[in-house]
This record gives C-alpha cells, sequence and structure tokens, in this order.
C-alpha cells in the first residue's frame, strides 16, 4: 500500500468513488496519505470481499492500530479495558459512530478517530462514572450532510469540573476535560452533554 498510488486514469471510471477520495487523488499523496487513498481504492473496487462482516482487534506488542473502513454506516467500538497502543482510525463515507465506554484506559496513549464524510457521532457513555484512567481522544468531524457531526457525553450527574473551551480560531472545535479524560473535538456540531 506504501509502494505507489493503485489509482490508474480509467481503470476506476466505473466505480462511484466517494468525493474525499478523488480530493485524495488530486494530491498525489505519499505516506499515510497515501495508504489511505489505496485503501480507499481497494474498498471501491472490492466492496463486499472487504466490508461485510464485524470484526474484532486484538493486539500484543503493537504500537500504533490504524484502520481505515469502508463507505459504510460503520460501528467503532472502544470497550473497557486498557489500552497499550495508538488509535487511528479513519471512517470514510458514511454516517459512523464511534463509541466509547466509561472503563477504557488509554494508559497515555490517545485515539483519533477521523469521521471523515457523512453525519458522524463520538458518543462517550460514562453514564456509570467517568473513568479513573485516562481518555484521550482526538475526533475530526470531517465533512458532514444535514445533520451534522455530533459529540454526545452521557455523564453520570455526580462528577464536577467538567470544562470545555471552545477554539478561539478554529470553527465548531474545542477541548473538554473532565477528570482525567481530554476530548480534543474540531469539526463538530452540535456537542452534547447529558447529565
Amino acid at each position: 500500500l506504501e509502494a505507489g498510488s493503485l489509482f490508474e486514469t480509467g481503470l476506476y471510471d466505473s466505480l462511484p468513488l466517494p468525493p474525499a477520495t478523488i480530493e485524495l487523488i488530486g494530491t498525489n499523496p505519499d505516506g499515510e496519505a497515501l495508504v489511505r487513498l489505496n485503501r480507499h481504492l481497494l474498498n471501491a473496487a472490492y466492496p463486499e470481499e472487504i466490508q461485510t462482516h464485524p470484526m474484532n482487534v486484538n493486539t500484543h506488542g503493537v504500537e500504533h492500530v490504524e484502520v481505515t473502513l469502508g463507505d459504510g454506516n460503520d460501528v467503532v467500538q472502544l470497550v473497557s479495558g486498557q489500552y497499550d497502543q495508538e488509535l487511528t482510525v479513519y471512517a470514510g463515507p458514511g454516517n459512523d459512530i464511534f463509541n466509547v465506554e466509561n472503563g477504557v484506559d488509554l494508559q497515555g496513549h490517545q485515539a483519533v478517530m477521523n469521521g471523515e464524510e457523512g453525519d458522524d457521532i463520538l458518543f462517550a457513555n460514562f453514564e456509570a462514572g467517568v473513568p479513573d484512567g485516562g481518555v484521550d481522544v482526538v475526533y475530526n468531524g470531517g465533512t458532514n450532510g444535514s445533520t451534522g457531526d455530533q459529540f454526545r457525553i452521557a455523564g453520570d450527574g455526580i462528577t464536577t469540573g467538567g470544562t470545555y473551551t471552545p477554539s478561539t480560531t478554529i470553527p465548531r472545535s474545542g477541548i473538554l476535560d473532565i477528570r482525567n479524560s481530554r476530548f480534543e473535538l474540531n469539526g463538530v456540531e452540535p456537542v452534547v452533554i447529558h447529565g
């Protein structure tokens, strides 16, 4: 996926490529952007073979997990537990949902959730309590549809001291700090807090 672009003029003409993929083609990407482009092209060429079944990921000794999803409506779930690696998700087109359970402990690592196209939601379910361990999540909403990319947090109604600081320079962006957790929000509208 890093050796060069899989794109060839005429080869993908019959496939409906999402606007984000077409935009990447025009930038002559390299590095991570090249890998992301090639993954998008493979998803467009082989949609049924690549994106038909749920997948659980378990790792051992891995420092960074990077996942590129297809153009469907995907669900990414960070389940309660300790994470020993950085995590980056490129959701692609679709109305995607990112769930963060209250028992997640990233142990100083960061999870970056890129919604990309569609109306995406990041939901932090802290209804049973805010985690004692740290959650450091960057949520990049990306291009959205009519509803907008949302951040929702369900709280326990007891924890105090949470602050939301809107960016003074970047629209629809800001940082939510609560206990040992931080959510950096970019391109998100609205922010909904319950409890």
